[in-house]
């Protein structure tokens, strides 16, 4: 995991895993780090190239949770 307090990147890899039920949960403050907004991209980390089947949703402020169409297709991939 990485975090620039400078400019306010961060980033991340996990290993999905299909056994896990709880959505994946991310924290982050909007008001303090992205004022002008944020983009948010979820990849391959080794390909580079996004991953298909995935979005985010906001259950409530502060926090998004990473979700899969099919967790099949990426069971035990890096994300």
């Amino acid at each position: 995991m990485y975090f620039s307090s400078a400019s306010g990147a961060f980033a991340m890899v996990y290993e999905v895993d299909m056994n896990v039920t709880a959505p994946t949960e991310i924290y982050f403050n909007p008001e303090v780090w992205y004022p002008n907004g944020y983009k948010l991209t979820i990849s391959h980390p080794k390909k580079g190239n996004q991953m298909l089947g995935t979005w985010m949703t906001s259950p409530m402020a502060h926090y998004l949770n990473l979700n899969f169409f099919d967790i099949f297709d990426y069971n035990k991939e890096p994300c």
